[in-house]
C-alpha cells in the first residue's frame, strides 16, 4: 500500500517544536514529514523520481531511519539518525522535506520510544517474554516526562494494574530494571518499595504509581512493552 496522508500536527520534543506537514505510507511503514533540520551525515545520496521511490530506498537499507527528498533536484538522501532528537540549533534546508519513521500500528509514540499497552492478561514473567517476542522489553521508566506520559495513558484504561520492567534483584539486594540497571528515577507510591522479592506494576489504587507486587508468576494482568522508535 502506497498512499499519501495529509495531516497537520505539532509535537514538542525536548522543548523543540516540530511541525508535521505531510506523510507517506510505503509498504505499510508510515513516515512523517517534518521540517527539514539539515542532517549532518548521510549514509547514501541517490537520484530518485519521487519521495515514494526515495522511501523505498530507505526501507531497503537496514541502517536507514529517515530520508530527505528535494523535488527540484530529485536528490534523495538516506540518514541513519533521528531528526526528532536532533539539536535544536539545526538549520533548515530550503526545498527539501525530511521523512522519519513512525511507530507501528498499535503502538504509541513518546520521545524516542514506542509503547504498547497490552490487553493480554498474563504473569509478569510471561509478560517479559511477550514483550521480548515483539523485539521490545517491559517498560523501563527513567524520567518524569515518560512517567507522566504513561500515567496519563493508563488513566483511560479500565484495568487494575500494568506490569513494567522491574523486579527485586537478589544479587544486588534491591529492585532493578530488567536490563540490570539501577532504578534512579522514583515513581513509587508512598511507603514503597518494600519486601525482598516480587516485581513492579503501575497500580490504579495508588493513582497509577509504581507498586510492589509479591507474585511474579501466578497473578495475571496486562503489561507495558517499549522499544526504540527507530
Amino acid at each position: 500500500m502506497e498512499i499519501f496522508t495529509k495531516t497537520v500536527h505539532t509535537f514538542i520534543i525536548w522543548f523543540v517544536c516540530i511541525d508535521i506537514i505531510d506523510g507517506v505510507i510505503i509498504k505499510n511503514q508510515t513516515f512523517y514529514a517534518v521540517n527539514d533540520m539539515k542532517m549532518q551525515d548521510t549514509i547514501s545520496v541517490l537520484n530518485s523520481s519521487s519521495e515514494l521511490q526515495c522511501g523505498r530506498y530507505c526501507l531497503s537499507e537496514d541502517l536507514c531511519c529517515s530520508f530527505g527528498f528535494t523535488a527540484a533536484t530529485r536528490i534523495c538522501k538516506l540518514y541513519d539518525n533521528d531528526p526528532l532528537t536532533a539539536a535544536p540549533e539545526s538549520s533548515a534546508s530550503i526545498g527539501s522535506v525530511l521523512y522519519v519513521k513512525d511507530c507501528e500500528e498499535g503502538w504509541l509514540k513518546f520521545g524516542e520510544s514506542c509503547y504498547q499497552f497490552s490487553k493480554t492478561h498474563t504473569s509478569w514473567v510471561n509478560s517479559k517474554t511477550y514483550c521480548e517476542s515483539l523485539g521490545a522489553h517491559l517498560a523501563i521508566v527513567t524520567n518524569e516526562a515518560e512517567h507522566q506520559f504513561i500515567r496519563q495513558t493508563l488513566s483511560g484504561q479500565n484495568k487494575d494494574y500494568f506490569w513494567i520492567g522491574a523486579r527485586f534483584n537478589s544479587t544486588a539486594g534491591e529492585y532493578r530494571w530488567v536490563d540490570g540497571t539501577e532504578m534512579t528515577f522514583n515513581g513509587w507510591r508512598p511507603g514503597q518499595p518494600i519486601g525482598t522479592s516480587g516485581c513492579v506494576d503501575y497500580l490504579v489504587n495508588a493513582n497509577w504509581l509504581w507498586n510492589h507486587h509479591g507474585d511474579c508468576y501466578s497473578t495475571f494482568g496486562p503489561c507495558i512493552c517499549a522499544k526504540k522508535r527507530v
